[in-house]
């Protein structure tokens, strides 16, 4: 079983600030078994909420795939409270720490996928940890929601986190013929 109160350990690296280092330059293991953050196989590592308005967008969306919001979700106008309150359920779920570390994750592998500088090893990386794309896609869209409607902007110490991804590889998996 995936240990959530430690981050998956590696040559997994952050990247100096204004400078991002190229596919080529990182490697890091593959994530382990398990390694997902779907809501059914969590526990909650952390009780003390932490307020959306200290969680940058990533964060906000990793913890919204952590949380019990369903993947079918289809928003409200009426529905921000209920938007923030599962990034909270998701951000404790999680712990900080890992969320933390998921969202770093994602960022890194969201700017090598605009940059089409994406390889397969971050791509399994990525679908490691996050192995429902329609949950993920529809996590981004509605923690954005949140940063562009009831909780506008980010404190400053979530923008600094947002500027350090990581980039993260695995071993692509083998398709069966």
């Amino acid at each position: 079983m995936f240990n959530w109160l430690k981050p998956v350990t590696g040559s997994s690296q952050l990247a100096a600030p204004g400078r991002r280092p190229t596919a080529k330059q990182v490697t890091a293991p593959a994530p382990l078994k398990g390694a997902s953050i779907m809501p059914a196989t969590l526990t909650v590592v952390e009780s003390a909420p932490v307020p959306v308005r200290d969680l940058s967008n990533m964060e906000r969306a990793v913890a919204l795939y952590a949380s019990d919001m369903p993947t079918s979700y289809r928003y409200r106008r009426t529905d921000d409270q209920k938007l923030c309150d599962w990034i909270v359920q998701g951000a404790a779920r999680l712990g900080l720490g890992e969320l933390y570390w998921s969202a770093a994750c994602a960022s890194g592998y969201m700017r090598l996928w605009v940059d089409d500088e994406a390889e397969p090893g971050h791509t399994a990386a990525h679908v490691a940890r996050f192995p429902v794309e329609k949950r993920f896609h529809l996590a981004m869209r509605m923690a954005t929601l949140v940063t562009l409607g009831p909780v506008p902007g980010v404190n400053a110490a979530a923008m600094e986190r947002s500027e350090q991804p990581i980039f993260e590889t695995a071993q692509p998996m083998a398709v069966a013929a």
